[in-house]
């Protein structure tokens, strides 16, 4: 009796893995991770089994969520993604008994909301797309009907009856998905790993205890961090990626450097002797590549949710320090050196915002270094760093398109240029000025390399 029970199991589960694989080739980078592939994975099979508990308590067919499952993949991964999991809902419901979901009205209805809804959270348009869903299954049934009705009972009240029955029917199952949508919305987007954005824009509350610690703990990186987000956010919104959430993630991507920040430039006052003094290139190593698993260690024991972790761990990728892997081939020169020790322990980024933050956290970095603002040197060194991060593969897996490089470096190159502007001085710092004999400034690129000295008697916000 084992037999067929067994065979039936493998056959179901080679029906998930299916839909789990159909998923995995999608041009989504997002699903290329497991625990959103795992999280659509499991929003199906809680469909599935919905299904047959309403079914086995003796509710009509109508009331099988088929349009709900779709309706959450297609809200976090796409419209794509949605008819996956439409058709691996139905053939693995079909074969556990449901065969009534293998119609035309059922899959209709699903294929019908979801091509409606196309992955908006927007209360308004869902809210259309399940009515026009039901009132399409109301006529999917009135037509399913139509064939059985002479012509002579076509306009009889029984038949009108039975037609308004059925769109009546369809209109309150249209209704029930979208409000069983927005019930359960909020369950599934964890499951799926999904972060909503009220918990974004309360994660860029600056009194957060983990912003504190970085603003407490290391507060030039967190600067770093925030000078980040302005060009990430800009750069994101030009090619319609999620702005928010890059920002978000360029505020905490950097959050092991509050492990041991003296490590770490930014973080020494002028004058202040380095940490790595004394250190040899492998143990300075060490202490930079390990803000990267510090960093996700303490976001997850914080709970913040896996997408924002994915920033600390992809913002590297798979690159090496470079300075201190030069140093140690400076030290033994002619040698063959291990570069595995200065191999920073990431992934290369997987999806658009992460492979952003990539770029910009290297872009913001080495725009310190120049003292011009012309657009022309910035446009340069924009473009080498771009560059260098795609001939070393860190953006293969990122689903950057060229047209898309292109436009956010344009975007972060007059970011740069207008973030740095100069003004006219004032008055009391010409005076100033006079007084100490020095030449008043004039407004320009010249103008931020010579001494501002302020009178005691004026207070500086």
């Amino acid at each position: 009796m084992a037999g067929p029970w067994l065979l039936e199991f493998c056959a179901i589960f080679a029906l998930f893995l299916s839909c789990l694989y159909a998923l995995g080739g999608l041009n989504q980078p997002r699903l290329r991770l497991t625990r959103p592939l795992l999280g659509a994975g499991a929003c199906v099979a809680l469909g599935v089994c919905c299904s047959l508990n309403l079914r086995l308590l003796g509710l009509p067919v109508s009331s099988l969520p088929v349009g709900l499952v779709p309706l959450w993949v297609t809200a976090s991964f796409g419209v794509g993604a949605g008819m996956i999991c439409l058709l691996g809902f139905g053939a693995i419901a079909g074969a556990l008994g449901l065969s009534e979901i293998f119609t035309v009205p059922v899959l209709g209805r699903g294929l019908v909301l979801l091509l409606l809804a196309r992955g908006s959270r927007r209360p308004l348009v869902t809210a259309r797309a399940g009515l026009m869903a039901g009132t399409a299954y109301g006529l999917f049934l009135c037509s399913v009907q139509w064939s059985s009705i002479t012509r002579q009972a076509l306009l009889s009240p029984r038949t009108l009856a039975l037609f308004g029955e059925a769109l009546g029917v369809g209109l309150v199952v249209g209704a029930g998905e979208f409000v069983a949508f927005w019930l359960t919305l909020g369950v599934a987007d964890r499951v799926m790993g999904h972060v909503s954005r009220d918990r974004l824009v309360a994660l860029l509350d600056l009194s957060h205890p983990l912003l504190q610690r970085m603003i407490v703990r290391a507060p030039g990186s967190f600067e770093h961090s925030r000078a980040m987000a302005n060009l990430a956010e800009q750069a994101a919104s030009s090619i319609g990626a999620d702005a928010l959430l890059t920002r978000v993630g360029a505020y905490y991507h950097d959050l092991g450097k509050s492990v041991e920040p003296k490590f770490f430039i930014e973080n020494l006052l002028q004058g202040e002797t380095s940490a790595h003094q004394g250190l040899t290139p492998l143990e300075s190593a060490a202490r930079i590549v390990r803000h990267v698993t510090e960093g996700v260690r303490i976001l997850r024991e914080a709970g913040i949710p896996e997408p924002i972790v994915e920033f600390s761990y992809t913002h590297h990728g798979s690159q090496h320090v470079e300075f201190f892997l030069n140093q140690q081939q400076k030290l033994h020169p002619g040698q063959v050196i291990d570069r595995r020790p200065f191999a920073y322990p990431g992934m290369r980024p997987s999806t658009k915002e992460t492979a952003i933050l990539m770029l910009v956290d290297s872009i913001e970095a080495a725009s310190r270094t120049i003292d011009s603002r012309d657009p022309a040197q910035i446009k340069h060194l924009v473009s080498r760093i771009v560059f260098s991060k795609l001939s070393s593969g860190q953006l293969d897996d990122s689903g950057l398109a060229a047209a898309e490089l292109k436009t956010l470096t344009e975007r972060v190159v007059d970011t740069l240029v207008y973030a740095n502007h100069h003004r006219v001085k004032y008055p009391w710092q010409e005076e100033s000025a006079r007084r100490v004999s020095v030449q008043p400034a004039v407004a320009g690129p010249q103008a931020e390399k010579q001494p501002v000295i302020f009178p005691r008697s004026v207070g500086v916000a």
